[in-house]
């Protein structure tokens, strides 16, 4: 753990026991965060396995500054603003893009947003702006690396996800299951974030920024009835 995440965890330890046990997992999950086997053959198979891991609890600056930097992009800045309440937004002028944002903050962030009911292809596309600009030079590293090999497909990009998780989240976690030889599930667990409707959408558009240059004909679709208060999950499907 590096002294950031410590010191995060360190100001955030009430919070986080209390998390623990008031925060249910995600069906098919056990409580340290481990996979279950049963999780595994419904799902489909399990790319990799989580180590234990915690209730989401902290995101880094940079997610909230890309957001921003989206919403000038698209429009909708100032109504953003417009519609949070003054001593919240100065509390998120402190907010530098290498720090660590506690959840209680980066919560109001998406209440605001939801508060705004934007159209779901805008939500989307604020994510595939911010995944672009937060894994856009890791990725394009990965497919030079490989590219020769003549390896490169998502399943290169899914193996990565938890890793590049770690890049912008502390705590909660995402798996990946393997249902065919161009699909797979992607599912988001232990993050409470997932309560909010622009959380989940503009995730999907996350999701599809990561897969898009590694396959043609790549679609992220949220799946029905997936949703819960720390859950969601994605089909992710490619043509080639």
């Amino acid at each position: 753990m590096d002294n950031g995440v410590g010191r995060v965890r360190s100001g955030l330890s009430a919070h986080v026991g209390a998390w623990l046990h008031a925060l249910a997992p995600a069906r098919g999950w056990a409580y340290d965060g481990t996979v279950k086997k049963a999780d595994s053959s419904e799902h489909g198979r399990l790319l990799f396995e989580l180590p234990p891991i915690l209730p989401l609890s902290a995101a880094r600056g940079t997610i909230l500054a890309l957001d921003w930097h989206a919403f000038r992009q698209l429009g909708f800045y100032d109504a953003y603003v417009a519609a949070m309440p003054p001593p919240l937004w100065a509390a998120f002028s402190a907010v530098t893009a290498g720090s660590w944002v506690p959840l209680e903050l980066v919560r109001e962030h998406y209440v605001v947003l939801d508060k705004l009911q934007l159209d779901e292809n805008v939500m989307r596309t604020v994510g595939r702006i911010v995944g672009e600009r937060v894994h856009g030079a890791f990725l394009s590293t990965l497919i030079r690396l490989v590219g020769k090999s003549g390896m490169v497909s998502p399943w290169l990009a899914l193996e990565q996800t938890y890793k590049l998780w770690t890049r912008s989240w502390q705590g909660g976690g995402i798996t990946v299951h393997r249902q065919a030889d161009t699909a797979a599930r992607v599912t988001i667990v232990q993050t409470s974030l997932c309560s909010s409707e622009f959380f989940c959408e503009s995730f999907s558009g996350a999701v599809g920024a990561g897969v898009a240059p590694f396959g043609k004909g790549t679609a992220v679709q949220l799946i029905n009835g997936s949703r819960t208060p720390s859950s969601v999950a994605y089909r992710v499907t490619w043509s080639g």
